[in-house]
């Protein structure tokens, strides 16, 4: 959503629910100082989050909570404006 900007801290992910979804990333990132990012393939994340299921259960739960945040009217907490 234009405006609505959450601030990400070290080591914290992003693409995760294109990654669960199969669908397209719908969100941009901007860093805001020196970044190392990392790729991975949809195929890899596959077969690394079927052999570690708690795991993805984690990912797919943060999904969850930043598709929340996404929803006109939410309290974004760790928002920048």
């Amino acid at each position: 959503m234009p405006g609505n900007s959450i601030m990400l801290e070290a080591g914290a992910f992003f693409g995760e629910m294109a990654l669960l979804s199969g669908g397209l990333r719908t969100a941009d990132v901007i860093a805001v100082d020196f970044c190392q990012f990392l790729k991975l393939d949809r195929r890899d994340f596959n077969i690394f989050m079927a052999r570690h299921p708690r795991l993805r259960a984690a990912v797919s739960d943060m999904a969850h909570e930043r598709k929340k945040m996404n929803v006109p009217g939410s309290i974004k907490s760790g928002a920048a404006d």
